[in-house]
């Protein structure tokens, strides 16, 4: 951007022509939380997974992370240029340990302290490198997760923080970083595929009360 003044009457021109560079960030929701492992097992690192849905490249040089409660810690994510493609996972991890307890992940992996996060409630939130927030997520255990077992999110069109969008993983695993939800591999059933075909609601002596369910669909 350059601005010139002229002043006929000016006796000082010399301060007549100021030019600055402005490099625009980044809008938001290009890049969006997709998976939070904040309910670890022993000596497991806590970590969070995000995916570009910006369609373009995006460089994350100088982008940061933070929790949210109760006294956030904000740290960079990467210093250097760190070109992700279109559709690209990528997992930031609290330390080096994810390597060995997550072994064979084929994603860009970054290190960094994020403060921790809470076992029943916390955020995070992720800025592009003029601080600007690129997505944020507060979860509430009662979403999903659990010892073990990462937060994942159902839908990219749907909002991140809309509590319906989040559910536990199906894998048995408990997590899939730097892959695809596990529900996303869920099958869409119809109505009455598993219908129930028998209830035993007065059971006699020494009887138990029982539900029998069928699936009809014609698949497992």
């Amino acid at each position: 951007t350059a601005v010139k003044i002229v002043y006929s009457a000016d006796e000082d021109t010399l301060n007549n022509y100021f030019e600055k560079s402005v490099e625009p960030g980044f809008p938001a929701g290009i890049m969006l939380v997709n998976e939070v492992m904040y309910n670890t097992e022993s000596g497991k690192p806590e970590w969070i997974e995000l995916v570009n849905v910006s369609g373009e490249t995006v460089n994350i040089k100088d982008w940061s992370i933070s929790d949210v409660l109760t006294t956030p810690t904000k740290s960079f994510i990467t210093n250097d240029d760190a070109l992700l493609q279109p559709d690209e996972y990528i997992v930031i991890a609290k330390d080096t340990s994810f390597n060995s307890a997550h072994p064979g992940v084929t994603a860009k992996v970054f290190f960094t302290n994020f403060g921790s996060l809470g076992n029943t409630s916390d955020g995070v939130i992720i800025y592009d490198f003029r601080n600007g927030i690129i997505d944020s997520l507060y979860y509430e255990s009662t979403w999903g997760g659990g010892s073990g077992l990462s937060l994942e999110r159902i839908s990219l069109e749907e909002a991140t923080n809309e509590n319906t969008n989040w559910t536990t993983s199906l894998n048995p695993k408990g997590s899939t970083p730097g892959e695809p939800n596990s529900i996303l591999n869920v099958p869409d059933y119809e109505r009455n595929d598993l219908v129930i075909n028998e209830i035993m609601f007065d059971p006699g002596e020494d009887n138990s009360e029982f539900i029998e369910f069928l699936n009809l669909s014609g698949d497992s």
